[in-house]
């Protein structure tokens, strides 16, 4: 079944509607369709007769392939073409997804999110060699229906990288210049946009606030989980909420002060049984002694409660004191801030975070405070 929703927007001065039918069968020959109207009656004409062309043709045109034995079966007597520089963005999809299932670093799972988006408009059957500004365009205009210029921004930068590396690893001669050509106006007319940059960190007297909310709300619940253990080790060990929730016991190592992630954003595919080191403050190491219980077996976690659950509690506790806009990923830039603070070099800094790329170090979650930097090097 096909369903479409219409969003009024204002573009250069005049209000447009924006239409988009989409159809929720995932096997559909046809994903969607998107168009802009002058008129809300057009739209909402367009809109009930694409509905109804996507309805019949995945009722009449297609079937999901039989599965016998959980193998799909399929006959073909036509030979897979080599790729070459008039291929379409989907061919060169294709053969980048599968080629990341097998290097140790493969693209994060935002990038691969993006270019499976880009694959249901219509921009993925346009060959490489002949995208155009337009083609570009009526893309991330399809996409400021649902998301905002600094996300687009994310999939033009994918289709740029997968470009760029399907060319190099098939020897095809050419390069992103024809998606970055473009990429300055794109910018220019507000398709397009950096991320917005948060400067958030905890001011004075906040974190005790946190600490005392914290306290009391563990003492209501049934299960204990220590969510003030939980917000500090957010600051004193920078690891995002989903590796922290994921920590046993047999994580930490307390004689060489090393946090083993065994599992994280950026662990290497295949390579668990090598985890990602992260040296422990002493602080963190002292508050995960204090916590430890006596019967506390390897494989047991450490907090028995999802980082879905903590990162909808935050809020609620968050805003019951009254504290404006302060977010669970503000805690690790308060970390990562600390540490630059103390002296640490961002290569070293990363060695806690786990990034591969310095910039978002340096340029996301580097929020130096010049006091704290005087006070920590006996300068005031």
């Amino acid at each position: 079944m096909a369903y479409f929703e219409i969003k009024e927007e204002l573009t250069k001065g005049k209000v447009k509607y924006a239409v988009r039918v989409r159809e929720k069968n995932k096997h559909a020959p046809i994903p969607s369709k998107s168009k802009k109207f002058d008129n809300r009656q057009h739209a909402e004409s367009w809109a009930i007769k694409t509905k109804l062309e996507l309805e019949n043709a995945c009722s009449t045109g297609y079937s999901k392939p039989k599965v016998l034995n959980n193998t799909n079966i399929l006959f073909s007597n036509v030979q897979e073409q080599p790729l070459t520089s008039s291929s379409t963005l989907f061919e060169y999809m294709e053969v980048y997804m599968e080629h990341q299932k097998t290097i140790p670093n493969p693209i994060s799972k935002t990038g691969i999110g993006s270019l499976n988006i880009v694959k249901q408009h219509d921009l993925a059957m346009v060959p490489i060699n002949e995208i155009t500004f337009e083609d570009l365009q009526t893309f991330c205009m399809e996409r400021l229906i649902s998301c905002s210029p600094s996300t687009i921004a994310v999939d033009i930068s994918s289709i740029m990288r997968l470009i760029r590396e399907v060319a190099t690893l098939k020897g095809i001669n050419i390069s992103d210049q024809v998606v970055r050509q473009y990429y300055s106006q794109l910018k220019r007319d507000g398709l397009i946009a950096d991320s917005n940059v948060r400067t958030r960190r905890l001011e004075k007297g906040e974190l005790f606030g946190i600490l005392k909310k914290f306290f009391s709300y563990d003492k209501k619940t049934k299960i204990k989980n220590n969510y003030p253990a939980i917000v500090l080790l957010s600051i004193y060990t920078t690891l995002r909420i989903s590796e922290l929730m994921a920590l046993t016991w047999d994580c930490i190592d307390f004689n060489n002060k090393e946090i083993n992630i065994k599992k994280g954003k950026n662990t290497k595919r295949g390579s668990n049984n090598v985890p990602r080191k992260v040296p422990m403050q002493a602080i963190a190491a002292n508050l995960l002694q204090k916590i430890k219980p006596q019967h506390a077996t390897g494989d047991m976690l450490i907090f028995n409660i999802k980082a879905k659950s903590f990162s909808s509690i935050f809020p609620r506790v968050i805003n019951a004191i009254g504290i404006v806009d302060l977010q669970l990923r503000d805690l690790r830039r308060e970390g990562v801030s600390i540490l630059l603070e103390k002296g640490l070099s961002v290569e070293q800094v990363a060695l806690f975070t786990g990034h591969r790329d310095y910039k978002m170090i340096q340029n996301i979650y580097n929020q130096m405070r010049s006091e704290n930097i005087l006070r920590n090097n006996g300068m005031v």
